[in-house]
């Protein structure tokens, strides 16, 4: 599936001039719902909020969101109904999508946990926002990405703006992340994954699907634009080891593979622990001693 040349012809209609100065939560979250709909059309459509896949999708991504500094930012979490594209990308405003065929690549929940992530912490780190500032500050540069991704000579090309289809491009096949922009979101991730009891090393493990994948030329042209997996994972150890993650981890339950639906830490855990150890040991008293306990 070729996805630039596909979403180049969704739209030439100009969308809106790049910004020059910085973007705000509000033309975000704007941006980001101009190009919804058409993305989710593209890729076949949302599962329901009701489906067992979207409300698992929905479980693991919310807390991420809540850890999110962007209080502003409405984040949203969608499974897209396709079984051919391994993709997941982060459009402008928090709207986090994954193809389903991604979702069931996971092993576990730790897995899809990392994916969600990471793409959260591109909206929290202001990721997609910065590249259109960067591109809205030169206008040249802006009608460059245009050339870019829909081709030169095209309609709605050559000018300071940028048309829907450009911008949907942009979204899904994320061709102006740095490889700072990666691997800060590598490392916001595995922070995440760690404070709420997550494995932290899943992010790596899930990384090397991905580059599995590559090798035996399956991948989408998404992952092409990333800094190489091996690097990335090998960044990515080194900072669970520097930063002790896994000591974080288990202090707050982990490392889990699985998500258990509470967010009860090791000391909450621990006294429950004790309080029954305690019921059991005054029954055991009062059998002994023949007393009725209640």
């Amino acid at each position: 599936m070729k996805l630039i040349s596909v979403l180049a012809a969704l739209s030439t209609t100009v969308l809106a001039s790049l910004p020059v100065r910085a973007m705000t939560d509000a033309q975000e979250i704007e941006m980001g719902a101009g190009v919804a709909q058409k993305v989710e059309d593209r890729f076949g459509g949302v599962l329901p909020d009701g489906d067992p896949l979207a409300r698992r999708v929905q479980r693991l991504g919310a807390p991420f969101a809540r850890l999110s500094s962007r209080r502003g930012i409405g984040y949203s979490y969608k499974v897209l109904k396709n079984d051919r594209v391994l993709n997941a990308f982060a459009a402008p405003g928090g709207r986090i999508y994954i193809t389903r065929r991604l979702v069931n690549m996971a092993a576990n929940d730790a897995e899809l946990a990392a994916i969600l992530g990471h793409e959260t912490a591109h909206t929290d780190r202001r990721h997609i926002a910065a590249t259109f500032e960067k591109f809205g500050r030169d206008q040249r540069a802006g009608t460059a990405l245009g050339d870019k991704l829909l081709g030169k000579g095209k309609q709605g090309i050559g000018r300071s703006f940028i048309s829907l289809g450009a911008l949907i491009a942009f979204v899904v096949a994320s061709p102006g992340y740095s490889r700072r922009h990666e691997s800060e979101a590598d490392a916001l991730s595995a922070r995440w994954m760690s404070r709420l009891g997550l494995d932290p090393r899943a992010e790596i493990s899930i990384l090397g699907k991905a580059d599995r994948k590559a090798a035996a030329g399956e991948i989408e042209r998404y992952w092409a634009s990333h800094p190489a997996i091996r690097e990335r994972n090998a960044t990515l150890a080194r900072l669970i080891a520097q930063e002790n993650l896994l000591a974080v981890a288990r202090e707050n339950g982990g490392p889990r593979l699985w998500w258990s639906g509470r967010q009860a830490s090791a000391k909450k855990r621990a006294r429950r622990t004790r309080r029954h150890r305690r019921v059991v040991r005054k029954r055991r008293i009062a059998q002994v001693m023949g007393q009725k306990y209640a």
